[in-house]
């Protein structure tokens, strides 16, 4: 009869010792460009430069990151500036007058327990 407290109170540690561990998250980052004309991305991470070219209408992934261990309850809502070191759009010769290092430039959508995204939106009223 012991056998079967001792298993149960094992199973007990086990599983909760499994749900407390902390988890890493991935988040993508995306934008879509809604002006009238091709757009330029000039994009710098603390690990890559990156440049694209977005047409009317096109919607991409510029940036993809994994921010380790955070904690049970995640992806979380964490500051653009943390992973975006710059970010330049310009739209001929115009450059972008919206800061898209501002986390409120950004929609933070979490995809599930382990994937989150950043989407925005570049428009004429940008420039």
């Amino acid at each position: 009869m012991k056998t079967h407290y001792v298993r149960f109170f094992l199973a007990v540690f086990i599983v909760s010792s499994i749900s407390s561990c902390e988890q890493g998250y991935s988040y993508n980052y995306i934008l879509t460009n809604k002006t009238d004309t091709i757009i330029t991305i000039y994009i710098k991470t603390f690990s890559k430069d990156t440049t694209f070219n977005f047409m009317p209408n096109e919607t991409k992934s510029i940036f993809s990151t994994f921010h380790g261990m955070e904690g049970n309850g995640g992806p979380f809502l964490s500051e653009v500036k943390f992973d975006l070191d710059s970010l330049i759009i310009k739209k001929g010769k115009k450059i972008s007058l919206k800061d898209y290092r501002k986390t409120k430039s950004w929609e933070f959508i979490k995809i599930d327990k382990f994937r989150a995204e950043y989407k925005s939106i570049v428009s004429d009223f940008d420039f």
